[in-house]
């Protein structure tokens, strides 16, 4: 009996020293979690594309275009009548740097919201590969842009997917990498000027910034195509209703269909488009904010399970990925955005029409939806 009463003991012991370390183990993992959200908050305003006071300059300039003539705003009402004597000018707005006054409301540009550039690339190699040279388009061209847009201010998750083949200037470069000329022509094509890697993200980050008249972004996230089952399967698939017949690349994604995307059903449902039919990059984009929407959803619902899910995706992602995000910075930003309200009203398109080119497809925006846009997302009410 007392020789059992020590196993018994011993086994008290050992359940005890398992439960502590175990739970020693829980508190590192946690506590390291939270510093790496911690530096990554620190980390997020360095280093920033775009500039709000330069913004305000251009929108400024754009607002007084004819293309965005939406008649006399507020103040300038306000002092014309005043010239005639019919009104006060006392209740106009009071000017103020960063203040956009159109269709007589006043706004004001939110100083603390952050914008992060995603790209999904087209690229010849399956993991990331950094081209010698700067030519033929190497580092491959970027077939969906997102701005993936959080307001710590109303605490809402906003994403606003760009075409790949808007028409906005795009800087040249030749084989040494020495810029030539800037010319307009599709967005997508910016990337492959770069080396495959920073560069090539880097100058997409400057094009979409000076596409929304400098705004500034705080950080990209380029990602090969090849890596669309690795992160889809990460989250345990996802739940779509197929918009086009895809058929003729996989068999289960039939128009109308509600499917649970999963390894390649997921890189052909984002990937695939018929090059041959008219539109067909437009439908794409279409696809892959549907997709977008229903993946934020899911990966919400597993980081509240488990926490450390962004640190693992972000260690499985580098191989095939290129981004200026820290680990801690993605850390803190996917802890922030899971506590941020975000629907399927919060994933909008930039509007505009597709032509056929001479050769290519071409996107051309709207620029009073962009302006408006930009204004809804980026700027707040005066009070």
């Amino acid at each position: 009996m007392g020789k059992d009463r020590r196993i018994r003991k011993k086994r008290r012991k050992g359940a005890l020293y398992c439960l502590l370390l175990f739970s020693a183990a829980a508190f590192v993992a946690a506590a390291g979690v939270y510093l790496l959200r911690h530096s990554g908050r620190k980390q997020l305003r360095e280093g920033t594309v775009g500039d709000a006071s330069a913004m305000h300059a251009q929108m400024e300039r754009r607002r007084h275009t004819s293309e965005l003539d939406v008649g006399l705003d507020y103040v300038e009402k306000a002092f014309a009548e005043a010239e005639d004597g019919i009104v006060q000018t006392e209740d106009a707005p009071e000017e103020k740097e960063g203040r956009i006054i159109y269709g007589g409301k006043t706004y004001d540009f939110n100083e603390d919201i952050m914008t992060f550039l995603v790209m999904g690339i087209d690229q010849r190699s399956e993991t990331v590969r950094e081209w010698a040279g700067e030519k033929d388009f190497d580092g491959g061209s970027a077939d969906a842009v997102f701005l993936i847009v959080l307001n710590p201010h109303n605490s809402r998750m906003q994403i606003i997917a760009i075409d790949r083949n808007t028409i906005t200037d795009v800087d040249f470069y030749d084989e040494e990498g020495k810029y030539t000329e800037t010319l307009r022509t599709q967005l997508a094509v910016q990337h492959g000027f770069g080396d495959g890697a920073q560069k090539s993200a880097e100058y997409m980050e400057k094009a979409v910034s000076n596409l929304f008249y400098g705004l500034p972004i705080h950080g990209y996230c380029a990602v090969n195509m090849s890596a669309i089952e690795k992160v889809n399967d990460a989250v345990g698939g996802v739940d779509v209703t197929v918009l086009e017949d895809l058929t003729q690349w996989d068999g289960t994604l039939v128009k109308g269909q509600t499917v649970h995307l999963e390894g390649k059903s997921a890189f052909y449902y984002l990937r695939c488009r018929d090059t041959k039919a008219f539109g067909s990059a437009e439908r794409r984009l279409e696809r892959q904010k549907q997709y977008i929407g229903a993946f934020i959803m899911k990966a919400k619902q597993q980081f509240k399970e488990n926490p450390a899910l962004p640190i693992t995706l972000f260690q499985q992602l580098k191989p095939y990925m290129t981004t200026d995000l820290t680990m801690g910075k993605a850390a803190y930003l996917a802890g922030l955005a899971a506590g941020f309200d975000f629907g399927a009203t919060d994933i909008r398109k930039v509007e505009g029409e597709t032509v056929m080119g001479e050769k290519f497809e071409e996107f051309y925006v709207d620029e009073e939806a962009l302006y408006r846009m930009i204004l809804d997302t980026f700027y707040e009410e005066a009070d």
